[in-house]
């Protein structure tokens, strides 16, 4: 029979609206492996590439906790963008990856 007294432990929530577009960018960037992340700075301009890289160089709390939030309004975003067929698909490989979004 669960003790009632018991607290649950709850994952703390990061609101990823307190930093600014390019360390979101740069925590969902130093997220991804390698290959991943190239594909993304090819298709950047040069300078996007140099204040990007500058923003990932210079990122100093980059906790579980904020790069889950990160990845969390990530989803949110592209879910406004998404058909209702992609938001499943989408949902079902955050879930299924190392993530864990």
């Amino acid at each position: 029979m669960p003790d009632s007294n018991k607290q649950v432990a709850t994952t703390p929530k990061f609101d990823a609206t307190t930093l600014t577009g390019i360390e979101r960018s740069a925590i969902l960037m130093l997220s991804l492996n390698e290959q991943d992340a190239a594909i993304i700075f090819r298709q950047l301009e040069p300078k996007q590439v140099q204040r990007l890289g500058m923003a990932m160089a210079s990122m100093k709390d980059f906790s579980q906790v904020k790069v889950a939030g990160v990845h969390r309004a990530f989803i949110d975003d592209i879910q406004k963008f998404t058909n209702w067929c992609g938001q499943r698909r989408l949902r079902s490989k955050c879930i299924n990856s190392r993530a864990g979004c």
